[in-house]
């Protein structure tokens, strides 16, 4: 989006997509070119109305998993937008950005650590109820090694997501541990949902039981609040010495 200063107001025009609650909130963050020649030292943050005239909102009915959440594309054309909705300095509204962005992507990675307990706490149940050739699936090794690998995977992330958390709270830096947690999160989550629908056999490819929606549900983590090769690099930048690991 380009916001260009009309001297009472920022002239808006542009379009964002997959706003999370995007048709149902009245107010949102929303970050814009303020000098379109700048880079990233250009952008500007607004406390954005989404009731002023010249905004549109459309729903994203089209996707894989995540059903149950709003998703939107907003698009502007031609707002005015009163100067009092800016958010800090003009031009400065990139480091608050990225601050943000941290926040967010500590959720996301508590998302995932959520979905791997739902997905574990299945397919143990599964694994308990379901027989075959007269007894337990649970009680055959290669079952066993796949719960194993959740319950592994699912306690790591807590610990990466925890330790995070952590930082957080005392203000230490955490962009490392942060990205640390996504990364892992995305495929551990992303794995335990394909092991999950493994030991359901068959019936994991039914709407029946829940594997098909933990597996949808899953793929998002390796996209949303930053790709999983986008936090690779973060991590690796900050191991590196590279990259300064911020609070």
């Amino acid at each position: 989006c380009l916001a260009e200063d009309k001297g009472d107001f920022y002239l808006l025009n542009g379009n964002k997509m997959w706003i999370t609650n995007g048709t149902i909130a009245h107010h949102g963050l929303l970050y814009a070119k303020t000098d379109k020649n700048a880079g990233a030292k250009g952008i500007t943050c607004f406390i954005m109305d989404y009731n002023l005239p010249g905004v549109t909102r459309k729903k994203i009915h089209e996707k894989v998993g995540l059903l149950a959440s709003d998703t939107a594309e907003i698009t502007f054309e031609d707002v005015k937008v009163p100067k009092k909705l800016v958010l800090g300095e003009v031009n400065k509204g990139f480091q608050m950005c990225m601050t943000q962005l941290n926040a967010t992507r500590l959720g996301c990675s508590a998302g995932a650590l959520g979905l791997s307990g739902a997905i574990l706490e299945a397919s143990i149940k599964y694994a308990n109820e379901r027989s075959q050739f007269g007894q337990q699936i649970g009680k055959y090794q290669l079952i066993q090694q796949q719960i194993a690998e959740m319950k592994m995977g699912h306690e790591a992330l807590a610990y990466l997501v925890y330790k995070a958390a952590w930082l957080k709270d005392k203000g230490l830096p955490n962009t490392m541990e942060t990205s640390m947690s996504k990364l892992y999160g995305a495929k551990e989550v992303v794995h335990a949902a394909n092991e999950c629908m493994k030991l359901f056999g068959s019936f994991g490819y039914s709407e029946e039981y829940p594997c098909g929606r933990f597996l949808r549900d899953s793929k998002q983590f390796e996209t949303l609040e930053g790709t999983s090769n986008m936090h690779t690099m973060i991590v690796a930048n900050a191991t590196l010495g590279f990259a300064p690991n911020r609070a």
